[in-house]
């Protein structure tokens, strides 16, 4: 089974423009010059269409509607945690990036992991994600909160 994070962002920019600012980011690249595929250690990068139902779900959750889709694949055969800090390192510096967006980053389509919500930060406090070497990597200034499973 894939493990996959996707990131959800409400943003006036296009999703080809959000997936290459990630070349930016060290540590991504291409994928034999492939414009719809990034990678970077233990992970895959694509962004992809946001479904009428998709958008409904977060809307009703958070109070967004989304408007680019971000898929952190984890890769398989690959250091996983790399991949876990790969997808956490392109969040942290796309939400930088873009200061007025909403954002949430899910766990496999029903954990979430941060929330970033009027321009505050939030981090799932409801599971044991956020460990030390991880809580590093996150956007700040934030705030622990407990969050649902979608």
């Amino acid at each position: 089974m894939s493990l996959e994070y996707e990131l959800h962002l409400a943003t006036g920019r296009g999703a080809d423009e959000v997936l290459r600012s990630l070349l930016q980011v060290p540590g991504f690249e291409r994928i034999d010059q492939d414009p719809e595929f990034l990678r970077a250690s233990g992970v895959l990068v694509s962004n992809f269409t946001e479904s009428p139902t998709s958008c409904q779900i977060i809307r009703e959750a958070f109070g967004f509607e989304p408007s680019v889709g971000l898929m952190f694949r984890l890769v398989d055969d690959e250091d996983r945690e790399q991949g876990v800090h790969g997808s956490l390192q392109a969040t942290r510096a796309l939400l930088s990036q873009m200061p007025g967006a909403d954002a949430v980053l899910l766990f496999n389509g029903e954990n979430t992991v941060l929330l970033k919500s009027q321009g505050r930060i939030y981090l799932n406090s409801a599971w044991d994600f956020w460990q030390p070497q991880r809580l590093a990597l996150a956007p700040e200034p934030y705030t622990m909160k407990d969050f649902p499973l979608l």
